[in-house]
């Protein structure tokens, strides 16, 4: 059971440690704005949590054959350029293009001939992931390795979630690239005047000069609009605000004003201008007339609001942790961005059929939360959704028969609707839909926005599912973590209580074989024989002796567990007091001490100088008499490292690895008394501190013990 309760620990681990790897992924690709700098961020993040070769990202090119390859790679050069999918072999190109996943263990023992691309370029295992786009292969992310490797499922499956979060992540990066650039295309519209509406004014606003430019995107020939006030170009609640004349006069003030607004049309339609109006001048300052130039900018300021409405979007959901409330707030803000009658968001199930409609913002509609079948909405709409194709209908009678779903779908108030898929691993997985209650014509940045939207909310969608799976993990891991501290400290203290137990009720008959041994030597001298007092006599040492392993036993087990208080030490005032404290005992054997002035360490002084103190009996100990014994210390690194030197016994290095486990001794008791404790409390006390303890040494060279404090 331990074994099996370990192995679920070690697999909650490693899922937690790839969604946090996922959460990571998003953050760094989230904060980016560049696309080539988010690329090379997440194929170097994915390539290093793999531990492969190489990772790369490519783009397919409309004809559905070439593509674009970027990559990463730490050691290796970059195979970045322009490829033909059909050069790497059909089995390559038809995977990819219908929307199946290429893994591949080794390129020579399952490609054949086909593996020679992937061999000239040091590609020896695979794994390929499309990304299938209205219906077509748009874009794949690769992973390689230069020696044939065994591809688990929860690698392939990682794969396809960063994929999908590197198209939208992608998408995302080159929409705000193109919000800066068109900010920046407009300033330059503002600055350069050339191919735009040009109109020469007098004093009066009266129109005096009309170019060509001005006449397309207004409608007035120059004839009809010489003499006539610019006032012409304002909507008619713009005019009766006089704010004609207002511009005018700021114009007059400031010298020159930049203008964006609504202007209209000879045949009373509206557009989007941009542009600037300057006041011209006499040469004693005063104005004499304007002129103003301006453009239609009608789509850029569509494509302005587009983005705009995309960075909003993803300012509102990026902090948001519930999917519901995720799928709740873009539904809400994407109907009133564009206006509609409904929104909905649904997710499909493996069978390609169930569909789940788990959310939809409709104020003016009734609410279609529930589960349905996808073929019950037409085959047109279904057959368009499962090719990976956006379905559009300006008008379901125009779209669907009564036999394809038309009634159904009128039943719930849909006149009008656009439906981007959700395409996963070459299934349809899921679909956003913008529903209106009457007949309407849609434009092309609309129905781009929902597909935009659609890739957008999905990706938020996986983030907040997988960040509540880590949480649920990291809280599931927690609660096991201090199941098994509890059960740990139950079994330490049972574990205490037993040691007391067994030490009490075994140092009372230890006492009494050791007196009644005593006894009979004292009464019966003269009357046994030498051989019965000599094993009289061991038979009162061993017990004696066992009483001191209990003890020694005792402390060796609570320094386990005994807590670590660190503090400033004196290490070469702890050290001289010590000696003195074995000079006065006549524990010193006769040998001469040498303590390095100056030394200090941080640590429990009270555990340190049991430390000093099992290092300098040994030392004593294993000294001839009248030896000489070093204190001191040295640098490596940042650590301080002490060590007690000595010219004794020494030992072979051979039986180092014995030195401070229990009762292994590398002398006899013969020679030199003792327990075999004493070096396994030093190496416990020290690895309490957090550091480390060895020892170096020959054979009638004396040894030299070494340790940190951390």
């Amino acid at each position: 059971r331990m074994v099996g309760a370990m192995a679920n620990v070690t697999k909650l681990r490693e899922e937690a440690a790839r969604l946090a790897f996922l959460r990571d992924l998003s953050e760094t690709m989230s904060n980016l704005r560049e696309p080539g700098a988010l690329l090379t961020a997440a194929e170097r993040m994915l390539a290093e949590y793999l531990h492969i070769s190489r990772c790369a990202y490519a783009e397919v090119a409309p004809n559905g054959n070439d593509f674009t390859l970027w990559d990463w790679s730490e050691n290796l050069p970059s195979i970045a350029g322009t490829y033909s999918l059909s050069a790497f072999g059909s089995r390559t190109e038809d995977a990819l293009k219908s929307g199946q996943t290429l893994v591949i263990r080794d390129v020579e023992g399952e490609l054949g001939a086909d593996g020679e691309p992937f061999r000239l370029l040091g590609i020896r295992s695979v794994i390929a992931c499309p990304l299938i786009k209205q219906g077509r292969l748009a874009a794949m992310v690769g992973v390689y390795h230069h020696e044939p490797r065994d591809w688990n499922v929860d690698e392939v499956n990682l794969i396809h979630q960063v994929a999908d979060r590197m198209w939208a992540e992608i998408e995302r990066a080159r929409a705000e690239t193109a919000l800066r650039q068109n900010a920046e295309q407009l300033q330059t519209i503002f600055d350069n005047a050339e191919d735009d509406a040009i109109i020469l004014m007098n004093a009066d606003r009266q129109i005096l000069a009309w170019n060509r430019a001005a006449e397309k995107i207004c409608g007035w020939s120059a004839a009809e609009a010489y003499g006539r006030r610019s006032d012409v170009l304002f909507t008619q609640e713009e005019r009766a605000a006089g704010e004609p004349q207002r511009k005018a006069d700021i114009a007059a003030r400031e010298g020159k004003i930049l203008s964006e607004r609504w202007y209209q049309r000879r045949d009373g339609s509206r557009f989007w201008g941009s542009g600037t109006m300057t006041a011209l001048r006499h040469t004693d300052g005063s104005v004499r007339g304007y002129l103003k130039l301006f453009r239609d900018a009608t789509v850029k300021r569509r494509e302005l609001v587009t983005l705009e409405f995309l960075q909003k979007l993803t300012d509102a959901v990026r902090d948001l942790r519930d999917p519901a409330t995720i799928i709740e707030s873009a539904l809400s803000l994407l109907g009133e961005h564009l206006i509609v009658d409904r929104c909905a968001y649904c997710e499909i199930e493996e069978d390609g059929e169930t569909a789940h409609i788990l959310g939809n913002w409709c104020p003016r509609m009734m609410s279609i939360v529930g589960t349905y079948q996808v073929s019950s909405w037409g085959s047109p709409m279904a057959a368009d959704l499962r090719a990976g194709r956006t379905f559009i209908a300006d008008d379901i009678d125009l779209r669907l028969q009564p036999e394809d779903g038309a009634n159904l779908v009128k039943e719930i108030g849909i006149h009008s609707v656009v439906c981007a898929p959700l395409m996963k691993d070459g299934r349809l997985a899921g679909a956003l839909a913008i529903h209106n209650a009457k007949v309407r014509e849609w434009n092309d940045e609309e129905i781009e926005l929902v597909e935009m939207v659609a890739d957008r909310l999905w990706a938020e969608i996986e983030r907040a599912r997988a960040e509540k799976d880590l949480v649920a993990l990291n809280e599931e891991l927690e609660a096991r973590v201090a199941d098994r501290t509890a059960r740990l400290e139950a079994a330490i203290k049972e574990s205490e209580a037993f040691n007391y137990s067994i030490s009490h009720d075994l140092r009372a008959p230890l006492r009494s074989i050791v007196a009644t041994s005593r006894i009979l030597l004292e009464d019966t001298v003269g009357q046994i024989d030498e051989e019965s007092r000599g094993l009289l006599e061991r038979q009162a040492h061993n017990a004696s002796r066992l009483g001191v392993l209990i003890d020694e036993l005792l402390r060796l087990s609570r320094l386990g567990r005994v807590e670590v208080h660190r503090s400033s030490i004196d290490m070469t005032e702890l050290v001289e007091d010590f000696v003195a404290e074995m000079g006065r005992a006549g524990m010193t054997h006769g040998c001469q001490f040498e303590v390095e002035a100056g030394m200090r360490g941080k640590g429990d002084a009270r555990l340190v100088r049991l430390v000093y103190s099992n290092l300098l009996e040994n030392a004593c100990k294993f000294s001839p008499e009248g030896g000489r014994i070093w204190v001191g210390h040295r640098r490596r690194g940042e650590d301080d490292v002490f060590f007690v030197r000595d010219e004794g016994v020494g030992f072979d290095m051979a039986y180092a690895h014995k030195l401070f486990l229990p009762f292994e001794r590398l002398v006899t008791e013969a020679e030199f008394p003792g327990t075999g404790i004493g070096l396994a409390n030093v190496e416990r006390i020290v690895r309490r501190h957090g550091g480390h303890v060895w020892a170096e040494s020959e054979p009638g060279m004396g040894a030299t013990f070494f340790f940190t404090l951390s």
